[in-house]
């Protein structure tokens, strides 16, 4: 039995490396998706030691803008190259390159082990009161997303409107006092798939190889999903949810269990991006029953990554 780990990375190749040989056994395999941005070499350089048979490179890589729909992309090739492997795998663990073990990769393995055909992933239904709006704004306006910077919205008015609506200062107070002006706009104009409930949550999930092949299904019969999250913002923590969750067969549905494996700090304002993971963090993540961490940055400062592995070290 295999287990899978679908890494999206566009930065810091030694942290990569480093990442990857803290997750390395016999039963490893891992599947890398290099940001098209970025050149792939370094990052082939820095993992030459691990196995080949182990790693994999996705071959069809995308540009991927945060807040847009080519993370869905990407992670979705390397679902394919997972599932045209031909190999017995259990589970798919999706990360990114700052993502960092907190358990031993056998510890890690051994629970998935115990849990054959469940798959953890985190989920709301929509509208949801942890995040502003509900998520409604991200999902129920076309959403067009070229650049960090470069985002439209439609239908305009009624989008900024609905953005604007409890703003107390920046710019969304400003764009509230320039759009009070105008005519009031039905908001939230764009429907869900009839029938469907939309769901959010983390993007990084544990999925049963069951999921996945059940994903990959879907879509080669049902384009709805996909048409519909290529224009909404942020599809990455709505996309996978909404589609599991949404599905008639009874062996994905009861098989999910609403919980994620990774230990993230999005400190007390939850903004859109979670805090760097500091040494201040340790004691709690380490405490926790989660696997993995997000997010570090290593390349400034090793002594995080330096500290976890000292105590997991201890505790063999």
């Amino acid at each position: 039995m295999k287990f899978a780990y679908l890494i999206l990375a566009h930065k810091n190749p030694k942290q990569l490396a480093r990442l990857v040989s803290r997750l390395d056994t016999k039963d490893a395999l891992f599947f890398i998706h290099i940001d098209q941005k970025a050149a792939q070499e370094p990052f082939e350089q820095a993992l030459s030691e691990i196995a080949s048979a182990r790693l994999h490179f996705v071959k069809e890589r995308k540009n991927i803008v945060w807040g847009g729909f080519n993370m869905i992309r990407a992670t979705l090739n390397g679902l394919k190259e997972i599932a045209a492997l031909g190999e017995t795998i259990s589970h798919v663990t999706l990360m990114s390159g700052q993502d960092y073990p907190i358990k031993t990769a056998e510890l890690y393995q051994a629970f998935l082990f115990q849990h054959p055909q469940k798959t953890f992933i985190e989920y709301f239904s929509m509208p949801t009161p942890s995040i502003a709006h509900g998520g409604l704004d991200r999902l129920s306006y076309y959403h067009l997303i070229f650049t960090r910077k470069l985002h439209l919205a439609f239908p305009l008015f009624s989008f900024l409107k609905v953005r604007s609506a409890h703003a107390k200062q920046g710019k969304w107070l400003l764009i509230k006092r320039l759009t009070g002006f105008l005519p009031s706009a039905k908001p939230y104009p764009r429907k869900f798939i009839p029938s469907k409930t939309p769901y959010y949550g983390s993007q990084w999930c544990t999925l049963s190889m069951e999921a996945v092949k059940y994903i990959l299904g879907e879509l080669a019969k049902d384009t709805r999903f996909y048409n519909y999250f290529k224009y909404t913002h942020i599809p990455d923590e709505m996309f996978f949810q909404s589609l599991l969750l949404n599905a008639e067969e009874k062996a994905i549905k009861e098989n999910i269990v609403n919980q994620s494996l990774h230990y993230i700090n999005w400190g007390a304002t939850k903004s859109d991006h979670p805090n760097n993971v500091g040494l201040a963090d340790i004691p709690q993540m380490m405490a926790s029953e989660k696997f993995i961490a997000r997010k570090f940055e290593a390349e400034n400062d090793m002594t995080v990554l330096n500290k976890i592995d000292e105590m997991l070290l201890a505790n063999k």
